[in-house]
């Protein structure tokens, strides 16, 4: 065993946790560059083994009713699959108010400029329906937030998905878990176990 080298590594202003991870995610840049290009070599069979063998993240993503909307979804899950990571689970569903007190549990209280939030918060997030998926790779709870951008999408830099299709703080396309903790808890609030499929590589 190697000693003497970080714990923590970086790819491209990517943050990587641990050796094991760090490696799967160079294997699987290499393998969607060769995939990307029209290639052919034992590269993916290695990046496919990896991912049998070593720890991924999870995290939940809610493409929100202004994306919806907007007809968005495809455009957004592209973006988001073209950093490689793995589609787990996806579905599109209706949200009541009970699911949406509970997962936003943590601002139901939250009071802006003298108004509620949680109301507003509410009504707009029934106003359509909208389209959870569970996502996997390594380091992909960071690197989602990343790609998305900033809360407001008035503070987000264009080439970030709400730079580049948000409008504000509520009407910003999508939600992503923010830590493994919320992760874990996210996707089992909108999947139930026979909704995931982690033997797709």
């Amino acid at each position: 065993r190697s000693r003497g080298l970080p714990h923590n590594y970086q790819f491209g202003g990517v943050s990587i946790s641990g050796r094991r991870s760090a490696l799967a995610y160079f294997v699987n840049r290499i393998s969607y560059f060769v995939l990307d290009k029209g290639l052919s070599c034992g590269v993916i069979y290695v990046h496919t083994n990896l991912y049998c063998t070593m720890s991924d993240e999870k995290t939940l993503i809610l493409f929100k009713p202004d994306c919806v909307r907007k007809n968005l979804s495809g455009i957004i899950l592209q973006r988001l699959l073209a950093e490689g990571f793995r589609l787990r689970g996806l579905k599109m569903m209706q949200l009541d108010d009970a699911i949406l007190r509970e997962h936003y549990g943590h601002i139901i209280d939250l009071v802006i400029d003298g108004e509620p939030l949680f109301p507003k918060l509410s009504a707009f997030m029934q106003t359509s329906p909208v389209v959870a998926l569970v996502l996997s790779g390594p380091g992909v709870i960071t690197r989602v937030r990343t790609i998305l951008g900033p809360t407001n999408s008035m503070k987000a830099d264009k080439g970030t998905i709400r730079g580049d299709f948000g409008t504000n703080s509520m009407l910003n396309i999508c939600h992503a878990s923010d830590s493994p903790e919320s992760a874990e808890a996210e996707v089992a609030r909108f999947f139930k176990p026979e909704e995931l499929f982690d033997n797709v590589f």
